[in-house]
């Protein structure tokens, strides 16, 4: 889950994220999710499925590159609009994965053609 301190950026609300882990539960059969978030707390209250855990309240690890290596390591991915997600995904490619991203990433009408060709 993204920050929402920097209004520059079309924040992702909650109706993304459960859509988006919809879609992916669509394509992926038997999809499990990890949520990274700086906000644990709030992010248990909202997912509560059994398919989805949180990191950072079970697992204590406070430095944002082994977070980065474990997002990395997911077969699919749904991402915020943060560079931070965007290169998680592009960092862990494999050969058949599924990436969903938002359209828009600016909080203006300004689109940035942020997906890769292999997503």
């Amino acid at each position: 889950m993204g920050s929402k301190l920097h209004s520059a950026f079309q924040v992702c609300d909650l109706s993304y994220y459960q859509k988006s882990m919809q879609e992916m539960r669509d394509r992926v059969p038997g999809a499990r999710f990890y949520v990274f978030s700086d906000d644990p707390d709030w992010c248990k209250a909202a997912f509560s499925q059994s398919d989805v855990q949180v990191v950072g309240s079970d697992v204590v690890v406070q430095n944002p590159l082994h977070d980065l290596f474990l997002m990395s390591m997911a077969s699919h991915h749904i991402i915020a609009n943060s560079s931070y997600s965007w290169w998680a995904a592009w960092l862990g490619a494999k050969p058949v994965q599924q990436v969903i991203m938002p359209d828009r990433w600016f909080a203006s009408d300004i689109l940035a053609p942020m997906e890769e060709k292999r997503w």
